[in-house]
């Protein structure tokens, strides 16, 4: 044969694809995975040649160790042709397990010098010795040769170790004729039936050569033959086993080598195996090559004994590379949109995940237990759409964020340039020398006083239950007569119910049937407490706190919310230093403002507005469904927060949950984490959701086509920004947006001066 012909012929070895396995840190191994993924690799392992044969197909399972490091990859390597085949296979056996795509681990020139050490196990024994069956699936617990293997590799920091298990599938007759030739005592016919001579008798007649008695020679393999014979199981499948191994870089590898020789004799049984020399670089080559060196036959039993995963509560365990938590795969990338965090997928970390603006428009829904970051997830999109708003003024979507707590405000406060300022409006609900007004019931919500009304009442309702039975008929005909007697504000409400001047200026001025109300079924109250019940209580809250009072009891609102949305900006409603009471009513009145304003604008043409809402079980109303419902359209999303699921409504959580086109989920404790799974089985448990490590997120959402998507992500900590930056945006959002409190008082005092009205129903102001 031509040299160069035969050259190409050996050079040309089966393409592999090689996967590095991406373990839970929690992960168990059993025997039966094991056993599935090896006769899964029997099953695929054939590929139809050119003349119509079936020619077996090599896999590779390789243990690798870079030199300067402690921790092992295990890697699969697998031919290109049953790449889709081997991943459902493994899929089925391990589905907790990625498999993630790398470069070919050997070089192409090798690197092997004097210091290297090559070793290729073989059958030890003489005779049918090396017939002898090796241990069987010794898979986890003691004894198993896998987690020695894994310890002696990570000891040794110095040295760079491969070890390779090289298989391939065989044919089940040839193994079971080859065995049971084997097994069979010398002199002893198989089933070939008569011999010729008798054959010729039969046919000519004629009486066969007498036999000499046979004396049958001593078989010194008489015990082991059974033994040989035992490797024949119809349960499992015969593979062509090459095992080696390779460490370079160090002359320490020779020092570990006793206790790496020391776990393959664990494999032993009725046989063993032993370490036999091959030449450095040929072993080197062949490793690079892909080819098989000293195979030896194995049962799939004794081929699990190392081909299997490790179990974390194996001392090697601490040498694998692991991931914390269930990870999965991003999206496509997306380049722009909104972005919700980075991959924590093996292979793509530190990657941008985005949605869309128009998955953004479809509202999102985070939960997530205290401590799980919560609070940094949200940061993280914000300080994205920040970004956008540097390099896009003039199409990036504006936002404003609700802080009950404020914290997160000065953070992000940090981070917004100073050329983004005139665009920042910051509104501190706690005490300050320069407050902002918010009124809903200014001039330009006047054409929606009556369905304003009917948000406004069931907001009070929602957010302070126990009202009497006709609070609600009271409420409803108090702020319609506010509303048409424009300016009035929310504080006019106790006013009218207790104050009879004010009263009396209003309601000459009202539509009939309101007028009916006030001077006939009103006038025969005696004391409104008594007909409002708690709510009246609360009403007076609005006119106690002076803070309060300072935001609603101004005309003018310090934003204009329909530039706000069209011009995207940026609103920080600061909610630190102020009472839970301030906190809901000032969140439910925005929400009300919010909805009624953006559907003034026109639809499926409107720039986008995202509300993000932190501690949304404090205010969750009945205004949120309408949004969640209605308001896509007309530009306005809901990104609403929470890690008390069981403070929200039953009926405000399910609407959240089936109208959302985004749901991203941190830690969660049982009863949360139970509620929840149903949005994401059969991939994920509840189990799964509990043992998120900290800023890790599960997201499930919905790419172009339509088709959902299913993805793990985490978030950073926030980094520390510019102070000074903050402080320049405060001063400036004051000077802009609020009004001295001395001002704004004396305005209240003369709008509404001190009632003079009937004894229990007076507010004193």
């Amino acid at each position: 044969m031509n040299p160069s012909i035969k050259k190409v012929k050996r050079d040309s070895a089966e393409p592999f694809t090689y996967y590095r396995l991406a373990l839970p840190a929690d992960n168990t191994t059993t025997p039966k995975q094991a056993h599935t993924l090896i006769q899964s690799l029997a099953e695929i392992g054939w590929q139809k040649g050119k003349l119509g044969w079936q020619r077996p197909l090599p896999f590779r399972f390789l243990l690798l160790k870079e030199a300067g490091q402690s921790t092992v990859r295990i890697l699969f390597g697998i031919p290109a042709s049953r790449d889709d085949s081997f991943r459902s296979a493994f899929r089925v056996a391990y589905p907790h397990v990625h498999l993630i795509s790398e470069p070919s681990p050997f070089p192409t020139s090798p690197a092997v010098d004097r210091r290297a050490l090559a070793i290729a196990f073989r059958k030890g024994g003489q005779g049918l010795e090396t017939w002898l069956p090796l241990a069987s699936f010794r898979v986890g617990g003691h004894g198993d040769p896998l987690d020695g293997i894994l310890v002696a590799m990570g000891q040794d920091t110095a040295s760079r170790w491969v070890l390779e298990v090289f298989m391939t599938p065989m044919r089940d007759r040839r193994f079971q004729r080859v065995i049971a030739a084997k097994s069979r005592p010398p002199g002893q016919k198989g089933n070939a039936g008569f011999s010729l001579s008798e054959v010729f008798s039969e046919v000519f007649g004629t009486s066969p050569r007498p036999k000499q008695p046979a004396h049958p020679a001593p078989d010194p393999y008489v015990n082991i033959r059974p033994l040989v014979q035992s490797r024949i199981k119809a349960t499992e499948r015969p593979f062509q086993v090459s095992v080696r191994l390779l460490a370079t870089g160090s002359t320490s590898a020779r020092g570990h080598l006793h206790a790496m020789l020391g776990t393959m004799a664990q494999l032993r049984s009725e046989g063993r195996l032993v370490p036999s020399r091959i030449g450095k670089r040929r072993l080197a080559k062949a490793m690079q090559r892909g080819t098989a060196t000293r195979p030896m036959w194995w049962t799939s039993g004794e081929l699990a004994s190392l081909l299997h995963l490790p179990d974390h509560e194996q001392p090697g365990f601490s040498h694998v590379v692991t991931t914390q938590g269930i990870v999965l795969p991003p999206p496509p990338a997306l380049t722009k949109g909104l972005r919700l965090g980075w991959s924590n997928f093996p292979g793509t970390e530190g990657r941008e995940i985005h949605i869309s603006l128009g998955q953004a428009a479809k509202h999102t829904f985070l939960a997530g237990a205290t401590g799980s970051g919560k609070t940094t997830t949200l940061l993280h999109i914000m300080l994205g759409m920040i970004e956008e708003m540097k390099s896009q003024p003039q199409t990036a979507p504006g936002f404003t964020f609700f802080d009950p707590h404020g914290g997160a405000i000065e953070r992000l406060l940090s981070h917004i340039p100073p050329t983004l300022h005139d665009k920042v409006h910051v509104i501190p609900l706690g005490p300050t020398p320069f407050p902002r007004g918010f009124n809903l019931f200014r001039m330009e919500h006047k054409s929606d006083a009556e369905a304003i009304t009917g948000e406004f009442v069931t907001t009070l309702q929602e957010l302070w239950p126990g009202s009497r039975p006709r609070s609600e008929h009271y409420l409803r005909n108090n702020v319609l007569s506010l509303l048409s007697a424009p300016p009035q504000t929310v504080l006019g409400i106790a006013h009218l119910f207790s104050d009879d001047r004010f009263r009396d200026r209003i309601v000459p001025n009202l539509a009939p049937h309101l007028q009916q109300f006030w001077t006939g079924e009103f006038a025969e109250i005696r004391t409104i407490a008594d007909h409002l019940g708690p709510l009246w209580n609360k009403l007076g809250a609005l006119t106690t706190y002076p803070s309060l009072r300072r935001i609603l009891g101004q005309t003018k609102s310090a934003i204009d919310t329909r530039t706000i949305m069209d011009d995207g900006h940026i609103v920080l409603i600061d909610g630190s230093g102020c009472t839970t009471d301030a906190v809901k009513i000032i969140a439910g009145l925005y929400l009300i403002d919010l909805h009624f304003t953006c559907k003034r604008r026109p639809e499926h043409r409107s720039r986008l507005h995202i509300f993000f809402g932190d501690e949304s079980h404090l205010y969750a109303v009945n205004v949120l469904q309408k949004i969640l419902a209605e308001d896509r359209k007309f530009g306005l999303s809901l990104f609403l927060a929470t890690q008390y699921l069981d403070q929200l409504p039953d009926p405000i959580l399910a609407g959240i949950l089936g109208n959302v086109g985004t749901l991203i989920l941190l830690q969660l404790g049982g009863p949360d984490a139970d509620r929840l799974t149903r949005w994401l089985k059969p991939d994920v448990s509840s189990r799964d959701l509990m043992a998120l490590p900290e800023m890790n997120a599960l997201v499930r959402t919905k790419q172009g086509g339509g088709a959902t998507e299913l993805f793990s992500m985490q978030s950073p900590l926030v980094p520390s920004g510019n102070a000074a930056w903050a402080e320049q945006a405060k001063a400036h959002s004051d000077e802009a947006d609020g009004r001295p409190a001395e001002q704004v008082d004396d305005d209240i005092l003369a709008m509404y001066p001190p009632a003079k009205g009937r004894g229990t129903n007076t507010f004193q102001t």
